[in-house]
């Protein structure tokens, strides 16, 4: 039997908040006794961290505790961005491998090291949990370097928050900057991963005919700026080609065509019709414009998760949910509309979530940094 709960909570004293997210999750296990617990909390709880995993650990009895510091959190009872923690507690016949590694300046290292780590142990029924601190790191480098060790395992993370130093991870009683938190899980279960974009595409699939790294010259034979300035007045947005390259973003095809990562458009060259990118984009790769809008985030989410619970029908999940920073209020105007989704679709008590900076995605030997994402990593089993 897998055990799983999840609870977060509010309140300017972090170890209350620590504790009362912990008895929730405990309730939701209905348990007495965790394994581990996974604990997330906002930056302005970062001095009470010692305090509030003792907490942790005493509500749940679990032998580990590990965590980071977030943006925000999320559960199917919401969603929190200050002054907030939040806790899943896992147990039964799972299989936990919990780790905190050094990656600030030697990323692909780092990641090389986890990818070797974890890839002794995982077999098909493993999700791997990466929680990087941000600052001083390179996630493809890292997420290369994981793949490198571990070229098979289903992985999914997002990226956290902190000061200016960077963001704090912890394992017990050691805690860390410039580090990357993780959790390998294993049992009988079959994980699977499902992205969602906050973008409408504004246009079709163009081929890249002029690239040098980052910066894109010509779209299927011309200047990169008249493409970019067609997206925005094929559909009415009224848009100069400055105000386009600050609202679009740029999607850029896999392999197979099927679908896209997002990447910011970082400025234009008038001069030369070129148009920089926040990625290298090669030339013959295919790229679209989208634009980030509300109606279209929300509707792309419902599909989604649509596609997952008709995956997981008539089946118990664990799951977590690495959400864009960008994807909240400040883009639907209104609090709690991805948690909202999910719960309706999944029920209380087995997913927990964070607001990140990126997003990782990994399966079937490929992956993925997303920008701009929802990435949603499920883990289906039977009672």
């Amino acid at each position: 039997m897998i055990v799983v709960g999840t609870g977060q909570s509010a309140g300017s004293d972090g170890v209350q908040a620590a504790g009362e997210a912990a008895r929730r999750a405990m309730a939701r296990a209905a348990t007495l006794k965790a394994d581990l617990a996974l604990l997330l909390l906002t930056p302005d709880h970062k001095e009470a961290i010692p305090r509030a995993v003792r907490q942790v650990r005493e509500t749940t009895r679990a032998e580990r505790v590990l965590g980071a510091t977030v943006a925000g959190t999320l559960t199917t009872d919401g969603e929190l961005d200050q002054e907030a923690a939040a806790v899943m507690v896992l147990g039964g016949d799972l299989q936990l491998l919990a780790g905190i590694t050094p990656c600030a300046g030697r990323s692909h290292e780092a990641g090389r090291e986890l990818g070797e780590r974890v890839g002794r142990r995982s077999g098909k029924g493993a999700l791997l949990l990466l929680l990087p601190d941000p600052v001083r790191l390179d996630p493809y480098a890292f997420l290369d370097g994981v793949r490198s060790g571990a070229p098979e395992v289903t992985l999914a993370g997002g990226g956290l928050a902190g000061d200016a130093d960077g963001a704090v991870c912890f394992l017990d009683g050691r805690c860390e900057q410039g580090a990357v938190a993780s959790l390998l899980i294993e049992g009988d279960f079959t994980p699977s991963l499902d992205l969602t974009h906050a973008c409408q595409p504004l246009t079709e699939p163009m081929r890249v005919t002029r690239a040098a790294k980052n910066t894109i010259l010509e779209i299927e034979g011309r200047p990169a700026v008249e493409a970019l300035a067609r997206a925005g007045e094929d559909h009415a947005l009224g848009m100069s080609v400055h105000r386009a390259a600050e609202l679009l973003v740029m999607g850029v095809m896999d392999d197979a065509g099927t679908g896209y990562v997002v990447r910011p458009l970082l400025g234009i060259d008038r001069a030369r019709g070129a148009i920089t990118a926040g990625d290298r984009i090669g030339e013959g790769q295919h790229v679209l414009f989208a634009l980030r809008e509300a109606l279209s985030a929300r509707d792309d989410l419902k599909a989604m998760l649509d596609r997952r619970a008709s995956a997981t029908k008539d089946r118990n999940v664990l799951g977590f949910y690495f959400n864009c920073a960008g994807r909240g209020q400040d883009l639907y105007g209104a609090p709690d509309v991805d948690s909202g989704l999910l719960q309706r679709r999944f029920g209380g008590g087995g997913i927990l979530g964070l607001a990140s900076s990126f997003e990782l995605a990994g399966d079937e030997g490929r992956a993925q940094v997303h920008l701009y994402t929802g990435v949603l990593a499920l883990c289906a089993y039977t009672s």
